[in-house]
Formats: structure tokens, C-alpha cells, sequence
């Protein structure tokens, strides 16, 4: 064996390995028909081709003695068919675009051969119907996922566009570290108003649901890396295993001829404005930024000195890689960080009722703890009742207090540790900002959080034919 043949050999086994399962019933698909004559007769016979046309390979079939054609397990792409016979003219659809899971009866109607041998149909002359099931299925493909509007860089956002499915706002604008988790894929809608850990997503036939959670994708689909996802909503077959939906996602593929691209996406707080909570608690614009550069190559396999896939025709790659430089927004956050007063053991600011002086009070009028109004107690007292002890005086840590444990040497009612530890807040410069008209929060902030991550997707295809 030539060391040309034995490299062949090898990247085909690494393709079979890293490509997905040509023959899954989700990932492909099937067009079958009928071929007749004008007057509604069957042709057995006939040679029908199905060209695939980025790649160029061919399937054949013969239609059998009721006229009857099928192609199964076909990958989803754009194909032409032609139907030639002795005595007809050839018969010739362009532009036929199967998706994944497709299902489609294509009837063929020949003509006898006259001067004119060749019949020319366009895609919307002859319509594709499906027979064998009665699945409801919207299609989003390449040309939507481009040209759409999104937040960020996941086509799961696309779903939204679809009739019966709801988001209930927990998408995220960005990808997340793993891309699982409840509510940050696919199981961030409802369909039909069922419930949202029944939706599936599976890529070229593979099941990208989070198994940890039963929820979530652990891949999230790039945009410029697949080709099309379909979504079924109702009706379709119990074999599918779930039953709110099922989205069918197919990544791009390599073709006869050398393709790529390189772009940058790129989001920047520069050109927004301040929203709303920010200006009421005072927070100016966040920095949040995003960067999406990258790539992707798809074309025939090539060996050098080597005759093999010499036409193009046999053996195809798609590489794509994406660097995702994330600082995502999560929105304003309020807490309750010590004041001066509370590393001095002084916490009546947490006190929000008041009496009619403005004094701040531990219990409401009728004599009743508000344990909301955040006010300090002893602790608990070892007597008949079982009770907590008395409220402190205006919230205040009374020094060297001695029926606190273990604080009866220590001042403002903290020990050491915990006076280090109230001291660190204040060095950090995380010191009240904010103040609450409910009285509960002292501190507003806007923390930006890094989401970094790259993706990178290989697919390889084999044409055994």
C-alpha cells in the first residue's frame, strides 16, 4: 500500500470517527415519488439521479415495477433531481432543498420525447408533501440565521420568532461557560404551554441536553456555524423520546469548491445608553463589552501526491473557531455592606420603623419583634419559655456585654476576628453608596463577571458512493 493510500485510509477512519452518524433518523432525511406519463400510467425503469449540488455526489435509484422511486438517508442540503427514460423527455427539478427529518413525496410527470428532450421544473411548480407523518415543523435555515436580529451568538434566540413558543426571559445575551444549566437554552421557553425540561436539542443527531439537570444544551448552536435547526412542535413520532419539542440542529459542511470567511462581532457599552436602575440608584453606564472574532473554512480533502478525491467528489471538511471575549451586564445588585456606625457595633440603621420622635424602633405598636426591620437580639435564654432574649437598646452592641457568649471582654460587642474581618470592607473601599427608600439595603453596584470562551467545530464528510 503507497504511503498516499495508507494517509487516505487513516483520514478517512478519523473522519467516520469524527463525523456524526450518517444514518440517524433525525439527522437525514427521504424523498420518494412516483414516476408517470402524461396520461397517469407508472414508468418502471426510469433512472433517477439526485445530485447534491455544493458537493457534487450523485445518488441513483431505479423507480420498480408501480413506478415508484426513494432515496433514504440523505443529508440535509440543496439537491437537483433528474428522471431520464428512452422514449421521454429528461425530467429536471433544481433547487430542492431538504431539511433535516424531511419526509417528502416528489411525484414525477414525464413527457414524450419531442424536440424539446428536456423538461425544466422550478421548486415551486411541483409541491413537496409530506405523507407518512403529521408532524407540525417550522424551519429557520442559513439565510434567517444571518440576516435576523440577536442579542448574542446563540440561534437558540431564533425560537422566539416561532409560533407557540414563549420565553420567559432568562436567555442570557451571551454564551455561558458550559452552556448548560436550567433556563440558558432551549429550556428557556415554553412550547405550547408545556413544560420546559420536556424540549430536546440535538446536533447532527447527536442529544446536547444537559443529562446533569435534565435541562439546558451543553452546546450552545453558533451562528455561523450551522447550516439550519428545525423545531417540531406537536404531532410528531413517539420515538422522538420527549414531547414539548425537538430541535433538530445541523452544522455546515464542506462542499466541491473551497469556502471561508472571517468576521468580528462586537458589542461595546460605549454606544448604549444608561438604563433605568442604574440612574435611580445612582450607578453609572456599566462597561460591559463583547467580542466575537473568527473563522470558518469548508472544501474538498485534498492529498498531496495522490490521486485521491481527485474530482472533489468523495471527501469534504468544515472547520470553524470562534474566540469569545465576554463582560456581560447582570444588572444591579443591592446589599447591605457595614457603615462606620456598624464596625462600631451601632446597627440602628437597619431599624426602619420609627416612632413619632424618628427614634428607631425594635418592635411595631401593638408590642411585636419586626424581625424584617433587621433589629438585634440577645441570644437565646435557657429558661422555662425557651425565648429568645431581650432586643437590644437601638440596635446597639452594648460593649463588654456579659450575657453575650464569649464577648464579655470585647468592644462594641465583636471579637477580634470579627472586628478584622468588618475592618477588611472598609479597606476594599466598599463602604454604603446607596440609600434605600425601604430602608433595607445600603449599597447598589453593577459587578461585570468575565465570560470567556472559545468554540471550535470540525465536521468531516465521506461519500461512500
Amino acid at each position: 500500500m503507497s504511503q498516499g493510500v495508507a494517509f487516505a485510509a487513516l483520514l478517512v477512519g478519523l473522519g467516520l470517527g469524527f463525523a456524526p452518524s450518517s444514518f440517524a433518523q433525525v439527522q437525514t432525511a427521504r424523498i420518494d415519488g412516483f414516476v408517470r406519463d402524461a396520461s397517469g400510467a407508472v414508468i418502471p425503469g426510469a433512472a433517477v439521479t439526485l445530485k447534491d449540488v455544493a458537493t457534487g455526489s450523485e445518488f441513483h435509484a431505479t423507480t420498480d415495477a408501480s413506478g415508484f422511486y426513494d432515496f433514504e438517508a440523505i443529508q440535509p442540503k440543496t439537491y437537483t433531481l433528474t428522471v431520464i427514460m428512452k422514449g421521454f423527455a429528461t425530467f429536471s427539478q433544481p433547487n430542492l432543498v431538504i431539511h433535516a427529518d424531511d419526509r417528502l413525496e416528489l411525484p414525477v410527470t414525464l413527457r414524450v420525447a419531442t424536440q424539446v428532450q428536456e423538461v425544466q421544473v422550478s421548486a415551486s411548480a411541483v409541491p413537496l408533501v409530506t405523507t407518512d407523518s403529521g408532524a407540525k415543523t417550522d424551519v429557520i435555515g442559513a439565510n434567517e440565521i444571518q440576516n435576523l436580529a440577536t442579542i448574542g451568538r446563540n440561534a437558540v434566540e431564533l425560537m422566539a420568532l416561532l409560533p407557540g413558543v414563549v420565553g420567559f426571559g432568562t436567555t442570557p445575551g451571551y454564551l455561558s461557560m458550559s452552556g448548560g444549566g436550567f433556563g440558558t437554552g432551549v429550556d428557556a421557553f415554553n412550547v405550547n404551554g408545556l413544560r420546559t425540561d420536556m424540549n430536546d436539542m440535538r446536533l447532527d443527531s447527536a442529544h446536547m441536553i444537559d443529562p446533569g439537570c435534565n435541562c439546558g444544551n451543553i452546546i450552545e448552536p453558533n451562528m455561523d456555524m450551522i447550516q439550519e435547526f428545525s423545531v417540531k412542535t406537536s404531532n410528531f413520532e413517539a420515538d422522538q423520546g420527549r414531547s414539548a419539542m425537538i430541535m433538530d440542529t445541523v452544522m455546515k459542511s464542506g462542499g466541491a469548491q473551497v469556502h471561508g470567511e472571517a468576521y468580528w462581532y462586537a458589542r461595546n457599552a460605549y454606544f448604549n445608553a444608561n438604563d433605568w436602575s442604574n440612574n435611580f440608584t445612582g450607578l453609572s453606564r456599566p462597561n460591559s463589552k463583547f467580542n466575537y472574532p473568527g473563522f470558518n473554512l469548508g472544501g474538498p480533502v485534498r492529498l498531496p501526491h495522490s490521486d485521491f478525491n481527485k474530482n472533489n467528489d468523495k471527501m469534504f471538511f468544515f472547520f470553524g473557531a470562534e474566540l469569545q471575549k465576554q463582560l456581560p451586564d447582570p444588572g444591579t445588585e443591592l446589599a447591605v455592606v457595614p457603615s462606620a456606625k456598624m464596625i462600631n457595633g451601632d446597627f440602628s440603621e437597619l431599624l426602619t420603623a420609627k416612632d413619632s420622635q424618628g427614634n428607631r424602633l425594635c418592635f411595631d405598636s401593638k408590642g411585636n419583634f419586626q424581625p424584617n426591620n433587621r433589629a438585634l437580639r440577645m441570644p437565646c435564654q435557657v429558661n422555662a419559655q425557651n425565648t429568645w432574649g431581650s432586643a437590644l437598646a437601638g440596635n446597639i452592641m452594648p460593649p463588654n456585654t456579659a450575657n453575650l457568649s464569649n464577648l464579655s471582654n470585647s468592644p462594641n460587642g465583636f471579637t477580634t476576628a470579627g472586628q478584622t474581618i468588618l475592618g477588611q470592607w472598609a479597606n476594599a473601599g466598599i463602604v454604603p453608596n446607596y440609600v434605600d427608600p425601604t430602608g433595607q439595603m445600603n449599597y447598589a453596584a453593577r459587578p461585570l463577571f468575565p465570560h470567556n470562551r472559545n468554540e471550535e467545530n470540525v465536521r468531516i464528510d465521506y461519500n461512500l458512493s
